[in-house]
């Protein structure tokens, strides 16, 4: 991506998606192993009522190597996952944020 002092030349960063994979072939559901980098992360679900409210990244994901900032938000944007050197397995539909009411 690009940012500029007056906004005038910002430009959206390449993405690439990344392939799950399925540990058996009945699974319901695929994993993603992601190595240690930068990623985005998509919800599949959203907000609903007034306000802001505060994102942060769940403690079990977090003791396992990988986080995202702290947000406040109205909406569930796409938000980027920091993932340490030993990388992380996240499996389709895990809960990797918890969100509440800002205070």
């Amino acid at each position: 991506g690009r940012v500029d002092f007056g906004g005038g030349e910002l430009e959206a960063a390449a993405t690439t998606p990344v392939e799950t994979r399925y540990r058996n072939e009945d699974d319901d559901y695929a994993w993603w192993h992601l190595d240690a980098g930068q990623y985005l992360v998509s919800f599949n679900e959203s907000l609903t009522g007034d306000g802001d409210v505060v994102l942060q990244t769940r403690d079990e994901v977090r003791a396992r190597g990988a986080f995202h900032p702290t947000l406040f938000v109205d909406a569930l944007d796409p938000v980027p996952l920091s993932v340490g050197e030993g990388g992380i397995r996240i499996k389709e539909n895990a809960r990797v944020s918890t969100a509440f009411e800002s205070p």
